[in-house]
């Protein structure tokens, strides 16, 4: 975390995608943990659940899901972000209604530029998104974060999972940072 969090001295902010191969990784819940972390160490800090298939975010932080990335990116008004009471340095971009095509909303060019204009709000951008075994989903969005994160769970992702995912990863040429293995 230090290495990570000690690299926007530079005065660059942060866009880093969590990723997982599967399912049932820990992916949203570290996503959280590691939003939290950054904005205790007074980091301003935005999460932003790209999870439009299985959203998990709202249900974490106990916000509405009503509006949020999908109307971000269908819409042409400014993203409705939740800050997070009693952490000032902290806001949520949640998932939005689960639209019918979250591929084609992510693949567009709108994403690309809401986070451009984000980054100018925010020392980090942490970005949750689906299980890539099931989704492309999380590659779309790691393309435009440029870092990455890879989440896999102690006796649950499988090696060939994990090669799959990396090797799909050199189409983004985003950069991965490290992997966490999760263990609960």
């Amino acid at each position: 975390m230090l290495l990570i969090e000690g690299t926007t001295a530079r005065g660059q902010s942060r866009v880093i995608t969590i990723m997982s191969p599967l399912p049932h990784e820990g992916r949203s819940q570290l996503v959280a943990e590691l939003a939290i972390a950054f904005s205790q160490l007074g980091r301003r800090t935005l999460l932003i659940d790209a999870d439009l298939r299985n959203p998990k975010q709202h249900e974490l932080f106990r916000i509405d899901n009503d509006a949020g990335l999908v109307e971000a990116l269908a819409l042409p008004d400014p993203p409705q972000l939740h800050p997070v009471e009693g952490m000032p340095y902290l806001a949520i971009l949640n998932s939005g209604h689960i639209p019918p095509n979250p591929i084609e909303l992510l693949s567009d060019d709108r994403l690309s530029k809401l986070v451009m204009n984000l980054r100018s709000t925010y020392e980090f951008i942490v970005i949750d998104t689906p299980p890539v075994s099931k989704y492309a989903d999380g590659l779309t969005v790691a393309a435009v974060a440029g870092e990455v994160l890879v989440v896999s769970r102690a006796q649950h992702t499988g090696q060939k999972e994990m090669r799959s995912l990396l090797k799909r990863m050199g189409s983004t040429r985003a950069q991965v940072l490290g992997a966490i293995l999760n263990h609960f």
